[in-house]
């Protein structure tokens, strides 16, 4: 067997653990470091943005969902599961009666604080359309399954779903459970509404300017100018500003690397040092 391993298992880890080492100590080899981020923190729940009821309002004239639920086929593709319960869900004034609350958020995660932005009301809605879609109630759901979520009358699409997952997912099991869909969700809205607010010019599209000033906006603030430019170049594609679907990809691409630091910064100092190998194994968790 190559390459050889003391315990003859690789991966996967208890416990999300990252990587596998023989003796049990991390790291082995200080060769490569992560730039600190200690400075940083996440925003205090209900910072950004200005939800005073988990919701935000788009440009006048413009629609953020669309009004007809979410549709259950894209085109060239055959059906996945059908529902009719609508998305976004409804919020009430009041949460109606719900199932046990037998789920509850990683306190100790970076985006822990979306979940807790959240109302009773709106978890209740939430929790509604999940279990809409969970037709198994296996309590988790795929990407197949989120794809059909809708901003602006358009699936966001089985590419961002599977990579919004990877944000939320610790145990790499390819699904979520309700508090990561929770938590996924209001990430979602933070992204939307960073999008709407730093499109100062109304063009549906931002220019590198506005990315930065979005991505700060979402709780990204340490992104040099340089970095910020290489994401541009890899999801810009028509190199005219990226449209509501490119940004996305974007946000969700750095909150993955977030994850992915969050995960292996086992005493929270900000910092993380790997070897060769351990780095050639992360970036197969960013494909």
């Amino acid at each position: 067997q190559f390459p050889p391993q003391p315990s003859g298992q690789f991966p996967p880890q208890p416990s999300g653990q990252f990587p596998p080492q023989p003796s049990g100590q991390f790291p082995p080899q200080p060769s490569v470091q992560h730039q600190h981020l200690s400075q940083y923190h996440p925003q205090p729940s209900g910072q950004f943005p200005p939800q005073p009821s988990g919701q935000f309002q788009p440009h006048p004239g413009q629609s953020l969902y669309n009004s007809g639920g979410y549709p259950s086929t894209h085109p060239g593709q055959t059906p996945i599961r059908t529902t009719s319960t609508p998305y976004p869900p409804t919020y009430q004034s009041q949460a109606p009666p719900q199932r046990a609350n037998t789920y509850q958020p990683q306190n100790d995660k970076w985006y822990s604080q979306y979940y807790h932005q959240l109302s009773p009301a709106e978890l209740s809605s939430l929790r509604q359309w999940f279990d809409s879609v969970d037709k198994d109630r296996s309590g988790t759901i795929v990407a197949a399954e989120l794809q059909t979520v809708t901003f602006n009358g358009r699936p966001i699409g089985m590419e961002a779903a599977a990579k919004l997952i990877k944000v939320f997912d610790i145990d790499r099991n390819g699904c979520i459970d309700f508090s990561e869909y929770a938590t996924l969700h209001q990430f979602l809205n933070t992204v939307r509404n960073a999008f709407l607010i730093a499109d100062a010019d109304k063009s549906q599209r931002l220019d590198a300017k506005e990315i930065h000033s979005a991505l700060r906006s979402i709780g990204f603030p340490y992104l040099t100018p340089s970095t910020i430019m290489e994401l541009i170049n890899r999801y810009d594609r028509s190199r005219a500003g990226l449209m509501w679907e490119e940004f996305l990809m974007l946000a969700a691409h750095v909150a993955h690397c977030r994850s992915i630091f969050d995960w292996n910064d086992k005493d929270k100092d900000g910092w993380i040092t790997i070897n060769q190998d351990q780095l050639i194994q992360l970036t197969t968790y960013l494909s």
